[in-house]
């Protein structure tokens, strides 16, 4: 009986309540659960679970760590890009997207001018002009731009006839002054006018062949005095375009 007891003992000593298995590289305390899973002709496939060694080789090769898969950026079309894109203005200021639709387009202004040259004043009196070729062609290209309606129409015959008065007051009745232009074409030139009513940026676009005389209208626009901006016009600038017709 005393035999049987130091047996028993002995037993338990080396192996305790018998649950602990034995492997190479770990103690493993239970058995690893073994799930079981199906192929396509329908036999049962047994795998382990991940992280245990396969065989004591397969424990002593160093694993390769499991990274998370990486995250998916959320996409964004190109339409909701580009309506989030700022907006640049002509004066190279950027509009936030509220102020996009309340922005306002930048007008133009194109004003047309005739002017007689002291030979053609001299062969007649002014009610002459309607019967002129070259006047009757200014007075329909001024009818096609003139504003007589809208918002801009008011600062329009502003314009047109602060700058007209300066040339006038300037090259009426001055002598010896070339009004020959190629084939009658105008004389053309570009300008911006701000708010405050300064004229600037005045640039000769066509001397339709007498460059004195573009010269002349050059200095005539950059020199008149216009009226700042009414309340009305929100506009950063106004671009304007003058075209003279001169008789000789």
């Amino acid at each position: 009986m005393r035999l049987i007891f130091v047996f028993l003992i002995s037993f338990m000593i080396i192996f305790p309540l018998g649950c602990i298995s034995y492997n190479p590289v770990h103690w493993v305390k239970g058995k690893p659960e073994e799930r079981s899973t199906y192929d396509a002709s329908g036999h049962a496939v047994t795998k382990k679970p991940g992280g245990v060694p396969e065989s004591p080789e397969d424990a002593l090769r160093p694993q390769r760590p499991t990274s998370p898969p990486p995250e998916i950026a959320e996409e964004v079309s190109v339409l909701e890009t580009s309506e989030k894109a700022l907006v640049v203005t002509p004066m190279g200021g950027a509009l936030v997207e509220e102020e996009v639709v309340a922005a306002e387009e930048f007008p133009v202004f194109t004003i047309i001018y005739y002017a007689r040259g002291p030979a053609s004043r001299a062969r007649g009196a002014p009610s002459d002009k309607p019967s002129s070729r070259l006047y009757k062609m200014a007075k329909k290209t001024h009818m096609t731009h003139n504003l007589e309606k809208g918002p801009y129409a008011a600062y329009y015959q502003e314009v047109r006839k602060r700058v007209k008065s300066h040339w006038n007051f300037l090259y009426s009745d001055v002598n010896g002054i070339n009004y020959k232009t190629s084939s009658n074409l105008p004389v053309i030139v570009d300008a911006t006018i701000y708010p405050t009513g300064i004229i600037s940026d005045v640039n000769i676009v066509n001397t339709a062949g007498n460059p004195v005389l573009a010269a002349l209208a050059k200095g005539a626009i950059e020199t008149a005095l216009v009226d700042r901006f009414p309340p009305g016009i929100k506009a950063d600038f106004i671009s304007l375009r003058f075209q003279y017709y001169f008789e000789d």
